[in-house]
């Protein structure tokens, strides 16, 4: 006689199953991030920005100019990827960039008109 599909025969040593995704924290993690940026976009498409220059510039718009490493700091964005952001958000004209003249080794970094 042979075990079911999934059921070990009798005596044998069940093999362990790998998790179900639905049972995996990071997979759900990233599921959620997924759907979120799907949104985002059908919501906010037109506007032609991305999350993440979307979080600085309403960082921006909430506390006005600030350096950009408290900027970083407040949208949870590592040095290069916030230069990088802000970079494309400066191109695009939506934000200015400029040394601080609190400390000249930093950027301010604050909307632009309009």
């Amino acid at each position: 006689m042979t075990a079911a599909p999934g059921r070990a025969a009798a005596g044998a040593a069940e093999t362990p199953r790998p998790p179900e995704l639905v049972d995996m924290p990071g997979h759900l993690l990233r599921r959620c991030q997924q759907i979120a940026v799907g949104i985002f976009l059908q919501e906010c498409g037109a506007a032609d920005l991305t999350p993440l220059q979307y979080a600085v510039l309403r960082a921006l718009e909430t506390h006005g100019e600030l350096d950009q490493n408290r900027l970083g700091g407040m949208t949870a964005l590592d040095r290069t990827t916030v230069s990088t952001v802000v970079s494309k958000l400066e191109h695009r004209g939506l934000v200015a960039r400029r040394r601080s003249r609190a400390d000249r080794r930093h950027n301010a970094i604050t909307l632009t008109p309009g």
